[in-house]
Order: C-alpha cells, then structure tokens, then sequence
C-alpha cells in the first residue's frame, strides 16, 4: 500500500472545503502548543512528563484600570516558572513596569515614573514608537532594550520598594559607574617598621554594587614614594637617597552612591605583574560622608586582582542597541550604537585649543622635588568621559602653530631643576556635549639612558679621562654619545662621543699630575666647559689658579657650585692655606652653604657631609664682606678648620640658595 504523505508548507487554514478535499500544504484546524513539563518549565528537568505537546493558552482581557491615559504596552515577557507576566507601558501621564500574578490573579505596579506632560520624558523615558526590541528576565532581574535608551535593567523586588519617581537612571542602566577620580593618597610616619622602604606602590580602588556587579577601576595614584634627601655613594656608584622616607600611605576614597555595598582597595607594585587586593571595605560600616580614608602599611599578604580587571577601562555596554539575547550566561547585544559623536552642543566637530608650557623650582639643600625628565619630548592630548567613566579615544589639537600645540621638549640644562608641564585650555574652546569630565594623557619620546658619576677627571690636552667605577661599565660604551648634566658652567645642550673605555695605571698620562688607577673613559671636552683639573702632588701646590690648594689632609678644594636664583658671589678664598692635622677624615668632605637670614648683614649656615654623615656645623654666621671665613668640620670634639671662603658683598642674597664645595683627598695622602 502506498505510504500517504502530507505536509503544511502553505501555512493556511482552509476550513471552506472538505477535509478530503483540502489541497497539500494547507490544514483543515490548528492549535498553539508548547512542549513543556509538568512543572510549566520550558528547561526539560526530571518528570513524568517531560517533552509533552500541551495547549498554549490564548490572551484574555483582565485589568483595563491602569489609571494612564492613553497607554501603550511596548514590551512584555512572561516567566511561567512561576506564572508571571511583565509589561512595560508608555502613556501621556506616566511610565510603568506591571507585574500579573496568573495563580493568584493579582497585578502589581514593579516601577512607575509619571511625567509633566504628554512630552516630557519620565525618568524611565518610555516612548510608543520604539518598542522593546529584546527582553529577557535572569534570577529576578528584568533586563531590556528599546534602541532609544541605553540597555536597561532592574531588580524585580527592589523596584517594587522605590515607589513613583523615587529612582534615578544609575538604579535601571545596565552599566554601572566606577569612581571617576583617582584615589587620594598622604605620606607619614607613624613609627612602624617600613615596609614601603624599597615600594614603588601605586592605589586604585572600584565599587561593589549590591546586585554584586563590580565596576571598572579608577586610575591609579601618583606613586607612593619620596625619597631622602639626595646622597651618593661614590664608592659604589648607588644613589642611597632612593629609599622611601614614609612607612604609611594614607587612602583617600570616595565611598560611591547608595547602591555601592563594598569598595574594594587595590594596589600594584612596579617590581610585580600582580595587582593585590587591599581590602574590601562594606559601606554600612561607613559614616554618610562621602570621603574616607584608610591606612596602608604593607604588612600583610594581600590576594592577587583577576588580571583581566586592568586592562577594563570601562563597562562596555552600548549606548543602546535594537536587539538582546542570553547566549550561555553572557548578555549579548546586537546592532548597537557604541561610541559617541566628537561634537560640541552646536552639533560642531571639537578642535581641542591648548598650549603647553614649562615651570620649574630649585633644588635646595639636597631636598628632591617630583620632575619631569631633561632631555625629552612630552605630547598631551585629552580624552573625555561621561557619568559612567565612557572615554573618548586621546584627541590632540589641530593645526602646527605656537598657540595650539601639545608638545614640549625639556632640554638637558634643565636637569638640575625640578620640571613642570602647565596645560593652558582656551576659554572658548566648547568640548564634546555628551562629556562630564576630561583627563589628560601624556606620552613621553621613551629611550632607554643611564646615569653614570664619575668620581674624577683628568685633562690630556683637548681630552678629558673620567674615572667611574667598575659598576658603570655596562652603562656606556665606545661610539655611545652622553650629556653632561652638571657642572661649574651649568649644564648644556651637547653631545659628547665616547672615543675610548680603558682601565689605566697609576699616573698614566706620565706629566707629572697624579691619577689613580682605574677604569676610565675618554671624551672631548673644552676647557671652557670643564676647568683643567689636576690631581695635585705635593710638590705643585699652585698649577692651577682656579681652585685653592690645601696642605696635607685636603689637596684641593673645589671652587664653589651654586644652586639658586639670586645673587652668586661666593668664592674660595686666596688667602692663607690652612694647615691641618693628617688624617682628620678618610674620605672627602662637601660643604653646603646655604642663607637663612635676611637684613643688614645676611647670615647663613653650613653643613659639612663627611663618612657618609651630614652635620650641621653651625647657623646664622653673619656675612662680612670680602673677609675670610673658615670652614670646619667637628672631629673627636673638636672643630678642625678646612678652608676658607669669602663674599663679594654682605647684603643682598636670596634665602635658601647655596653653594657647594668640594674638599678632595689625593690617592698618596690616604
């Protein structure tokens, strides 16, 4: 017998003709069904039942007084675990989300937000032309998107606590917002052991919210160090000052908004990959105060941050989209609006108009300053953000002129100062209308330099030789160039090429000036740039009329080094050389001079840095003119006198600027 085989790929109902007679591809009557469980799940679970045909219920009319004129539902789900239904209505007076109860017939108003006029958007800001595109309902939460507001969405039963209007746009976006600003961050000392000695420690902090979404995190703070005052251990070519002079960093933060439960304190270490976990705070513990600090002292162990979380700038919700889905456990948007437009309020294309320019501060008394690096190209640009920490790609100015450019150089005769960038926005400039705040970025013309100190130079004609130790070796070699940073003429804009790398003998330039053995490098230099240094022996105490020989214990001592802004009028003296006992010391000794007084004689004070140890060796000396005073050093209880200086005139110097001066010890007097 012939198999009969019918099928309904006409999609039409036909119930004119006689079933016998009805033509293939149309069916006679039809039914809405699902395939369901006995439980009313669509998730097939164990069951009698599991992968029954049963009948779809069709609609039927069941509440009508809404009490909204003229409404419109422009979206609906129903969630028939439990019997529910949610629709979302638009009308002339008023917003709402229902909620109907089909086991016990009962509806609910989930969140209303009423409206002025018919015109007037509502804090949900419905609207009858654009429906719901895509909805779905997660663990309690109601999630949609309409392609006219960004992705919304809410907890079903908090919402039902807020009442009308008493909500805002941060309770129903998908997004959530991070802490804008970076934290706070004070440096103390609280006498417990220092743990941030040797940390370069750098803090960011993010919100919890209490649906237990975490936002992106904040920048990260300036870093966590000051080191002491400047000293350098020659002898093994270390910079000892480069230690953190505080043991506790005081956190500031903001506590966020009513719907942050948790702030959650973060830190990274420049010596690590990780990012560590400080501390999760709960906001109930905290007073209504928006600011809050917290007291870090790295003595503890801290867990590791998910290393994903670095890199998330932001959420990266669209800012609306005409479809959503739940694939798997991910939220997917499709067909969605991304980024925002670069234009001001006047719908214009932005130009950001700034200027740079450079600041700088002295250096006194050894006393570090934060600075930007000599020698280096710096480019700004800016990006901006909107409430929800959205950030624009790095947007420079237009145009090659002196009046709109975000570029400066730092030449290297700025080295010894400490460096500022100052940004100048024109008053006019309108920035983009979606923006809330903006941030400047900086990228520095990156290159890889060391520093190199030598502890001495000698002069061979046109040549200079410069005595460094061992450990510098690596740092420079033959053909390389290097900047000199400092010196008695300043610091200039020159290249200097290394001819040669050698380790020399005693007294290898055989002229009849001392040089200690050693590695040594060879450059041309002038002596306009750096004094003809000798290494004095005892039977030349006056070749060099630059600097004022000393007998025994010290065979020279350095003219003076000023760092200041005001009047420089301070020499070594030519008068009577100071004979002293051998040995007092056995290293060199330094002397800073620095005014600490104004009036009708200036006075100032004095340090002597000997053995690894500054001394403060008196104050308020009066300034005579022209006469010679004797510096000392105290040794054993007493003063032992070094040398002498003098001033031109008694009046008229700038308080805290000094001198140094450099007392040095030959190899044959050791």
């Amino acid at each position: 017998m012939a198999e009969l085989q019918r099928n309904f790929l006409q999609g039409i109902m036909n119930k004119d003709l006689d079933p016998h007679f009805l033509p293939d591809g149309q069916y006679r009557d039809g039914l809405n069904i699902i395939v369901n469980d006995s439980d009313g799940q669509f998730i097939a679970i164990e069951g009698s039942n599991n992968g029954s045909v049963q009948n779809y219920l069709g609609n039927t009319l069941l509440n009508t007084s809404l009490g909204l004129v003229n409404p419109k539902c422009i979206g609906s789900i129903s969630y028939e675990a439990s019997n529910l239904i949610y629709w979302l209505v638009a009308s002339d007076t008023a917003d709402a989300i229902y909620e109907y109860n089909e086991s016990i017939g009962l509806t609910t108003v989930v969140l209303k937000a009423t409206k002025a006029t018919p015109t007037t958007p509502s804090i949900l800001n419905f609207n009858k032309s654009f429906y719901v595109t895509g909805i779905n309902y997660i663990n309690g939460l109601l999630f949609w998107t309409d392609n006219y507001n960004p992705p919304r969405r809410i907890n079903i039963e908090r919402a039902k606590t807020y009442g009308v209007d008493n909500f805002n746009e941060f309770d129903i976006n998908v997004i959530v917002a991070p802490p804008i600003s970076s934290p706070a961050i004070y440096l103390s000392n609280t006498g417990s052991s220092n743990n941030l000695e040797n940390k370069f420690l750098y803090f960011a902090y993010r919100y919890k919210y209490i649906d237990d979404e975490y936002s992106a995190l904040s920048p990260f703070s300036s870093v966590a160090f000051f080191p002491k005052n400047y000293q350098f251990d020659y002898g093994v070519s270390e910079n000892i000052s480069m230690v953190n002079s505080y043991d506790t960093v005081t956190i500031g933060y903001n506590r966020g908004g009513s719907n942050v439960k948790e702030v959650q304190l973060i830190f990274k270490d420049t010596s690590s990959i990780n990012t560590y976990i400080i501390d999760n705070i709960q906001t109930r513990n905290l007073s209504s105060d928006l600011y809050h600090e917290y007291q870090f002292k790295n003595n503890k162990v801290y867990s590791i941050l998910d290393a994903n979380q670095i890199n998330r700038l932001f959420d990266n919700v669209p800012l609306k989209a005409k479809s959503q889905e739940l694939i798997g456990s991910r939220l997917i948007y499709g067909n969605y609006t991304q980024f925002f437009n670069l234009i001001d309020c006047d719908d214009k294309p932005i130009n950001p108009v700034f200027s740079l320019s450079l600041t700088t501060q002295t250096i006194l008394n050894n006393q570090p300053k934060p600075t930007f690096k000599s020698n280096r190209d710096y480019e700004v640009g800016i990006i901006y953000l909107d409430d929800y920490g959205r950030i624009t790609t790095v947007i420079v100015p237009k145009g090659d002129n002196t009046t709109n450019t975000n570029s400066i150089y730092i030449p290297p005769q700025n080295a010894s100062l400490a460096n500022n960038i100052r940004i100048t926005i024109n008053k006019n400039y309108k920035p983009p209308c979606f923006a809330t705040y903006y941030r400047f970025v900086l990228k520095q013309n990156k290159q890889d330099y060391y520093n190199v100190f030598p502890l001495n130079y000698v002069s061979d004609g046109q040549f200079k030789w410069f005595l460094i130790n061992q450990a510098d070796v690596d740092k420079i070699s033959v053909g390389s160039y290097l900047y000199l940073k400092n010196s008695t003429n300043g610091n200039l804009n020159t290249q200097y090429k290394i001819l040669d790398i050698v380790s020399q003998p005693v007294n290898f330039l055989n002229n009849n000036k001392s040089q200690p053995a050693g590695l040594y490098f060879r450059i041309k230099i002038g002596a306009n740039v750096l004094p003809e240094t000798y290494s004095y022996d005892l039977y030349n105490l006056t070749t060099d009329p630059s600097y004022n020989p000393i007998i025994n214990g010290f065979r020279v001592a350095e003219n003076p080094i000023f760092y200041g802004s005001g009047l420089n009028n301070l020499k070594t003296s030519n008068g009577n050389q100071i004979i002293i006992t051998y040995p007092i010391v056995d290293t060199d000794v330094r002397f800073t001079i620095q005014i600490d007084s104004n009036g009708t004689s200036d006075t100032f004070k004095y340090y002597a840095f000997f053995n690894n140890t500054n001394n403060l060796v008196a104050s308020n000396i009066p300034i005579v003119a022209n006469q010679d005073i004797t510096l000392y050093i105290p040794y054993n209880g007493t003063n032992r006198n070094i040398c002498k200086i003098k001033f031109d005139t008694s009046i008229g110097h700038t308080i805290d600027d000094y001198w140094t001066i450099m007392c040095r010890i030959l190899e044959e007097d050791l």
